[in-house]
């Protein structure tokens, strides 16, 4: 219930290793800020040798400890790897990354999550009300009950209105923000944090005093306003193909 606020409270990272623990200490805004211009950036090779960089920034102190420690540059690395996603994704994601599991394995949304298959009737059920939702079969299903496979039917249909394919497009609060739109919109964004009420310059310098929760938390205020500088350009942008005549 309070995993948001536990990782808040100690956003640091403890990795085990050799029987001893290794802490991450949260790293600056700047350097998670570089490392999501990195990635977001299709144009740019991320090789072993621009990964080590990375890896290094990320773990601070905690790179050249690994190393006084005779921990194997394989096992630091891996670690690093570990830490980026962390930092950068999820506290999820990251642990699937040091099990070394594959992303299939991984822990996915409710987007990637296969529909279901309709409920056959006289197979899978010999209930007349057993009821399938939505968007079952396609987007133009509304749902109800079982499915007859010899009629291409169902016993019964729940409103036509119900069909996926007839529901009112995403509202504004579901807009799908990539960290590409927000580095897009970085002028916007400063000038956000400048007007705001907390008056902050983001290029004083600030960014690589403060750690990276400490922007990922004013991020979220400003780009969760309807009004926003940075929301209105972000919403402008991908309502342009190719997002780039604004």
């Amino acid at each position: 219930m309070f995993d948001q606020f536990d990782e808040w409270l100690d956003s640091g990272l403890i990795l085990p290793i050799g029987g001893r623990e290794f802490r991450v200490e949260p790293p600056s805004a700047l350097t998670i800020l570089r490392l999501h211009s990195l990635l977001a950036d299709k144009e740019q090779r991320w090789t072993s040798t621009t990964e080590r960089v990375e890896i290094e920034r990320v773990l601070g102190g905690t790179w050249t400890e690994m190393v006084d420690a005779g921990v194997p540059e394989l096992k630091a690395l891996h670690a690093g790897r570990v830490a980026i996603t962390h930092f950068t994704d999820s506290a999820a994601n990251a642990l699937a990354t040091w099990k070394f599991q594959p992303i299939a394995d991984r822990i996915t949304t409710p987007e990637q999550a296969p529909k279901r298959k309709p409920t056959i009737w006289l197979v899978d059920t010999t209930d007349p009300m057993a009821e399938d939702p939505p968007g079952t079969i396609n987007e133009m299903d509304p749902g109800g009950g079982p499915y007859r496979p010899e009629f291409g039917d169902r016993l019964w249909y729940r409103p036509a209105k119900d069909a996926p394919a007839y529901q009112p497009p995403k509202k504004d609060d579901d807009l799908d923000i990539q960290w590409s739109d927000i580095l897009d919109a970085w002028d916007a964004v400063c000038v956000d944090f400048h007007m705001h009420p907390w008056n902050i310059d983001l290029s004083s310098g600030v960014l690589d005093e403060r750690p990276w929760q400490w922007l990922a938390v004013r991020l979220q205020v400003i780009l969760g306003e309807p009004n926003s500088r940075s929301r209105r350009t972000i919403e402008a942008r991908k309502a342009v193909p190719g997002g780039d005549t604004v």
